[in-house]
């Protein structure tokens, strides 16, 4: 975990956000969650009903089933300014490759080493 914290926070600082968005399925409780929450220079969101606008009146966030949620929490990283995750993760490889689609600038995904 160590690994993880020191290459979240050279990213974080590298690119400078004014937001971070979480899309993880890991429980709140989580210590390594904890400690991204505990490290971040601005605070950590979650997919959450402001993000959905008027759609959350038809659907609530709660009611979202893992993939839905998980689509839905793709579709933010791919239009997001800059977008880190886990090099083994499927998630990542996905969300990667549509960023790099559908932007006009690749470098807006920072590499991940397998430790992280």
């Amino acid at each position: 975990m160590a690994a993880l914290l020191v290459q979240y926070k050279a990213t974080l600082r590298r690119i400078r956000p004014q937001k971070v968005f979480l899309a993880t399925d890991m429980e709140e409780s989580d210590p390594v969650l904890m400690a991204l929450r505990k490290e971040s220079p601005t605070s950590i969101q979650r997919l959450n009903a402001a993000m959905l606008g008027e759609a959350s009146d038809i659907l609530p966030v709660e009611a979202l089933k893992g993939g839905e949620m998980a689509i839905l929490e793709q579709i933010i990283c791919v239009r997001a300014d800059s977008f880190i995750g886990t090099y083994q993760s499927t998630f990542t490889q996905e969300t990667t490759q549509n960023k790099e689609a559908t932007s006009a600038n690749p470098d807006s995904n920072p590499a991940m080493s397998g430790d992280f």
